[in-house]
Order: structure tokens, then sequence, then C-alpha cells
């Protein structure tokens, strides 16, 4: 299964059972997470790794810029993760341009 199977699912299904919640096919989907991802093989990308509207500003003439220290290259889906959580307004914008520019 491994480490999203048991260290990171697993783990978090034993904490909630352990305070009393039940999960009909939880036990079932960690058994098929192989199956779902032995064709995934995402292309690494450069990640900011905390991006929120906390760590975006601008400079002297005005242009945007993003800070942080936790920058990393890894899949993309957990930074839109972390943006839909922490965003904040820009979220909805950033959504609406990358709808945007898959649309061509």
């Amino acid at each position: 299964m491994g480490f999203l199977g048991e260290g990171r699912l697993g783990y978090q299904l034993d904490r909630a059972r352990c305070q009393g919640r039940t999960f009909a096919v939880a036990d079932e989907a960690l058994v098929r997470l192989n199956e779902w991802f032995n064709s995934y093989f995402p292309k690494p990308v450069l990640l900011h790794g905390d991006l929120w509207s906390g760590n975006i500003g601008f400079a002297g003439e005005g242009e945007p810029v993003m800070f942080g220290l936790a920058v990393y290259y890894g899949d993309r889906e957990p930074e839109l993760g972390i943006i839909e959580m922490f965003g904040g307004s820009y979220a909805l914008q950033l959504r609406a341009s990358i709808a945007c520019l898959l649309a061509g």
C-alpha cells in the first residue's frame, strides 16, 4: 500500500476510528490506492510550498512578488490544495485563470 496508504491516510483513519467514527468504503479505497496510482507519473514542477495570501506582495514599482522559504519540486496537486484552503480571494481568480489557460 505504501506510505500514502499506510503512513498518511491509514493513520488518519485509525485516529478517526479511535474517536468512534466509521467509514463504509475506506478500507477498500486504501487497498485500491496502488491500482489507482500505478499509472500516475506527474511531471515535477517548481512549487512554492506555502502559497497563501500572506506570502504575496508588491515591489517598489508595483510588480507582484511571492516570497517564502518552502520551495520544492513535486506534484502540482498539493499546491492547488493549499491555495484552495488558504488562498483567500485570489483562489477564485487563480482557478479562473487556470481554466482559461486550459481552454486554450
